[in-house]
């Protein structure tokens, strides 16, 4: 059942839009929002991917140490080699032995390389995780981020809407921050969603700052981005 009225805060960015995009979800008679990858699951028909088997669930390192190698230190120029899996509610998102996710702690996929594309991967995952997830920890912790998780949580699934992930570009990347602007498509319309990340030391690993999140900005043009999706692998 859709609600009775709109939200009122500035951290229901995923599914009270900007102005620009709205009119453009109106023109175009769609609904955007950030359920990505379930327009893949409906192509897939009845197949079923694999789900955690090449993950590692060793949690034997101190402290929860991640330890993803980070050897490939280049910016990606094209879509990396991705297993596109199954994670909640019908959203795809994508996995690799080399980037991440290595480690899988119920709806927490985590482990990312320390790295430009394992920053790309977490991006995606770790947002995924915190909105649909249910996974506060994937996030920096912040009063912003607090409110923003519990604003989302108290969303049901019939009231989001849906978008597919049409690919990417770096913004920039240094040892300890990261930021990945994310491709969004709807049938008609495309949008821009920037995820920042920090690098945590004491758990090995990306973690997303969701208390800066900005609303998604409509995108005419997308030669920018990378493609990057399930369509695509």
């Amino acid at each position: 059942m859709a609600r009775e009225e709109p939200f009122s805060t500035k951290f229901n960015v995923w599914w009270v839009l900007s102005a620009a995009l709205v009119a453009l979800v109106l023109v175009g008679g769609i609904a955007l929002g950030f359920f990505a990858g379930r327009n893949h699951e409906d192509d897939q028909g009845e197949s079923q991917p694999e789900s955690s088997e090449a993950a590692d669930t060793d949690t034997s390192k101190a402290g929860g140490a991640c330890g993803v190698p980070a050897d490939d230190q280049d910016y990606p120029v094209e879509a990396p080699e991705s297993k596109w899996e199954a994670y909640k509610n019908g959203i795809t998102v994508p996995t690799s032995q080399t980037y991440g996710p290595t480690k899988r702690d119920g709806n927490f996929w985590k482990c990312y390389a320390h790295s430009p594309t394992g920053a790309l991967f977490a991006a995606f995952n770790l947002s995924q995780a915190f909105l649909n997830g249910g996974v506060y920890e994937a996030a920096v912790d912040s009063p912003e981020a607090k409110e923003f998780f519990d604003e989302e949580s108290s969303v049901s699934s019939e009231d989001k809407t849906m978008v597919e992930l049409a690919g990417f570009q770096i913004v920039s990347y240094e040892d300890d921050t990261a930021s990945v602007d994310l491709l969004l498509r709807g049938s008609d319309a495309n949008a821009s969603l920037v995820i920042d990340l920090v690098w945590d030391e004491a758990e090995d690993d990306w973690r997303w700052d969701a208390g800066t999140v900005s609303p998604p900005e409509a995108v005419e043009d997308t030669s920018a981005y990378t493609s990057w999706s399930p369509r695509n692998g």
